[in-house]
């Protein structure tokens, strides 16, 4: 509770500190939190800053000092239990390829689906769907089958409604592989599209 109370307060000084009257610097905080703890401040606590800002503001030729309106919206958000876009977003978000292949296999459609109707819910949500490939093979050749990975499942999910604006479709090839290992098996986890949201 006592680092939420730090946060909003360093929050609070950040902005007031980067405004002026003549600014156009739009200054948007980026606050992660964990689902489990979002409910920071009980309602009494919220209640009770509300109402000694509100004392503040009836002393001072009622204004609200933009310190003070920062810190009532960020009470505000956490007291009204928001909950992270993250808790809804299907889990499975990988797709594994066959040997040298990139046709999508049936067996990922479920999947596919539960990503695409979560993509249809939220509009201005945006999915980067990432193409992978063993070591096997030169550089270009593991580009091209990443890329081809990728552009199949970004087809599969505009055919199920997705709309193209949402998705970015992109290789990375044999980098950054999600087992480093020279096995059978490490190939194998290696060969996939990973959807990023």
């Amino acid at each position: 509770m006592k680092n939420k109370l730090l946060l909003g307060a360093v929050l609070v000084s950040v902005i007031t500190g980067c405004s002026s009257q003549q600014s156009n610097l739009m200054v948007t905080p980026y606050v992660s939190i964990k689902h489990e703890s979002v409910n920071v401040l009980t309602s009494n606590k919220a209640e009770q800053l509300r109402n000694s800002w509100k004392e503040d503001v009836n002393e001072k030729s009622h204004s609200i000092t933009r310190e003070t309106q920062v810190a009532m919206a960020i009470v505000d958000a956490v007291d009204d239990d928001i909950e992270p876009i993250l808790a809804h977003q299907p889990i499975n978000k990988t797709v594994y390829f066959q040997f040298s292949r990139d046709k999508v296999r049936t067996s990922f459609n479920d999947m596919l689906k539960k990503n695409a109707t979560y993509l249809k819910q939220n509009l201005a949500s945006r999915l980067l769907v990432v193409g992978f490939t063993d070591e096997k093979g030169s550089v270009d050749y593991n580009y091209d089958l990443g890329q081809r990975r990728a552009d199949n499942v970004c087809k599969k999910l505009v055919k199920l409604g997705v709309r193209k604006v949402q998705l970015t479709c992109e290789s990375y090839g044999e980098t950054h592989p999600a087992d480093s290992a020279h096995t059978n098996e490490a190939r194998t986890r290696n060969r996939r599209a990973l959807l990023v949201y």
